[in-house]
Parts: C-alpha cells; structure tokens; sequence
C-alpha cells in the first residue's frame, strides 16, 4: 500500500523528486467525506503516479480532493498542483503567491540579486552559472494562484481543526499545520535526520531588505517549542514524537558552526567564498547555493551581533573580526 496511515485520518504517501534531498512527502488527511491534501511533490510522471496509486488505495481520485495546502514554495513542495482540477482551492501563506504564479517582476528581482550578490561574495566568473536562476529552479515546481491565502492563526477552510502556523526561514512561505490534538503537518521546518536549511532568499518586494533566514529560523525553531506538539509529520523521513531535543540539538549545531566560522576570520580576512570552501571542499562544487545559504546565515549572525565587520575591495565583500 502506498498511503501509510500515520495518524487519525492522516495518510503519508512517500514520492520521488529529482533532487539531492531524495523522497518528500505528500500527507492526505481524510475527515468523514473530505479531503485535504498537504503538498504536492514535485512536478514528474513518476511522483504523479505513486500519488494516484495511493489515491487509489483510499478509492479516491483526485477530483475527491476538497482542498490542497502548500507549507511552502520549493518545488520539491508544490509541482502536482498542476496536475489536479482547476477548481480544485490551493492554499498557501502570502508570500508563496509570486513563487506559484511565476511571476515574470519578481523572477527578474530574484535573478538579479542573485547576479548581484555572486560578485559580492566573491564568486569566480567561471562559477556564476552555478548561482541559482529561478526558472530553472522551478521547472519541477507547480503553477497556479493561490486561492486562499493563510497566515499565522487562521484555520484551514473546511478543516477548521487545523491550524497555520507561521515558520519562516527554512523559506519565507513557510507554515505549518497544527491540529487540535498535537499533530504537526510540518513541510520542512522540523526535521529529524537532515538539517533544515535556511535558504538565501532575494528581497520579497522592492521595499524590503533580504531577510537573514537563519537568525529567522533559529526564531522559528524557538516558538516551535512553545507550541503543543506530540508528533511531527515531517516534509522528509518518518513521523517522530516530539520533545525539545530535537530544537536543542539543531541551535546548538547552528553554534557550533557559527563559531568555526568566527574562528577562521579571526585568522584573517575571508570571503564568503573562502568560507564556504574552508567548510565545504567538496560539496560548494557541487551545491554552490545551499552551501552559501549556510554560509551567509552564519555571517548575517556573526555581523549581528557586533564580532565581525564587512569591507568591500574591488566590489567583494571581504569579512573581518571587529575591533
């Protein structure tokens, strides 16, 4: 069977993506003649099928779907929303809205800064092509509007029991979902066995700065052990019951990293290349964006509380203790 029950009226169906992160997974929550779907993969034949197969498993189909939540924008999230009827609601935090539409505006801000940003950190010419661009970085993702849009506090229509809860620095989008009973729907913000990281993300309009994801989501995980949860139903892995170790284990890796960084500037004066390459030799070839992401979020933390200064030479940002 391809729908796992995980919880009272709650099936986990596990699909496949085409990213290094491996399976995500898809939760269909069925309450007496409704359905809900959270998440929806990515947007590939082969995740669309172990869907309907699980579907079938529930004699469903998928025009039964009553509504679909989206924790978030990643692709590896949202691709199959393509695939269901139109009239079907999607719902998502606000700030997903831009990501789901592709809209052509806020692609160019994002390609932009990121053209930007390359220079600043220092990144070779021959590497720029390595620097995410926002149509590629969505080709499996989904592409509607948002029907309902859904914030801290508000309930799921139809499914009032459920809770949004508003997790961002995993993603600006994030929420997750929080049922009366203690059961976290979480997309990616609570994760047992890989980390949870707190992607770069450009300005979401041109009135804001860029956000410092990882101070955000080290907020996130603080307010996540304030909240009533029993079990987690995670984006990636299995269920797990929750306790505050989890929260206590992930800040504390995140300072134990933020003070290797602090010890190699202290050395002398670095890029975030330098650092990235210093922390990551092998894996800053391969997955230039996500280990800047780590990078940048420790320096943001760094930079914040008053350890380190920021001089440009020849337009790079060059990262030196404070005096």
């Amino acid at each position: 069977m391809t729908a796992m029950k995980v919880g009272d009226g709650i099936f986990s169906v596990t699909v496949p993506t085409p990213f290094a992160v491996g399976p995500v997974n898809i939760y269909i929550v069925v309450k007496e003649n409704r359905m809900m779907l959270v998440d929806a993969g990515a947007n590939t034949d082969e995740a669309w099928e172990v869907l309907l197969r699980a579907l079938r498993d529930l004699n469903k189909r998928p025009e039964d779907v009553d509504v679909i939540v989206l924790t978030h924008h990643h692709p590896d999230h949202t691709g199959l929303v393509d695939r269901f009827p139109e009239a079907i609601p999607v719902c998502g935090h606000p700030r997903l809205e831009p990501w789901l539409t592709k809209d052509r505006a806020f692609k160019e801000r994002y390609d932009r800064y990121f053209r930007d940003l390359a220079v600043r950190l220092g990144i070779p010419s021959a590497f720029l092509d390595r620097m995410p661009k926002l149509d590629h970085y969505l080709r499996y993702g989904g592409r509607r509007a948002l029907t309902h849009k859904l914030d801290d506090g508000d309930a799921v229509p139809g499914f009032e029991e459920w809770k949004v809860c508003y997790a961002p620095g995993h993603a600006q989008s994030h929420i997750a979902l929080l049922r009366d009973d203690g059961v976290l729907i979480g997309g990616d913000v609570l994760l047992e066995h890989i980390s949870s990281n707190a992607i770069v993300e450009p300005p979401y309009n041109d009135s804001e700065p860029a956000p410092h994801t990882l101070l955000q989501y080290r907020s996130t995980l603080k307010k996540c052990g304030d909240w009533p949860i029993r079990t987690v139903l995670p984006g990636h892995g299995q269920a797990f019951a929750f306790d505050g170790r989890l929260i206590a284990q992930k800040l504390s890796e995140q300072e134990e990293r933020r003070n290797r960084i602090y010890e190699l500037i202290k050395s002398g004066k670095r890029t975030a290349l330098d650092i990235s390459i210093a922390l990551f030799p092998d894996a800053w070839k391969k997955q230039l964006d996500l280990v800047l992401s780590e990078v940048i979020g420790h320096l943001d933390w760094l930079k914040s509380d008053g350890l380190i200064t920021v001089n440009e030479a020849n337009g790079v940002e060059l990262y030196e203790p404070a005096e």
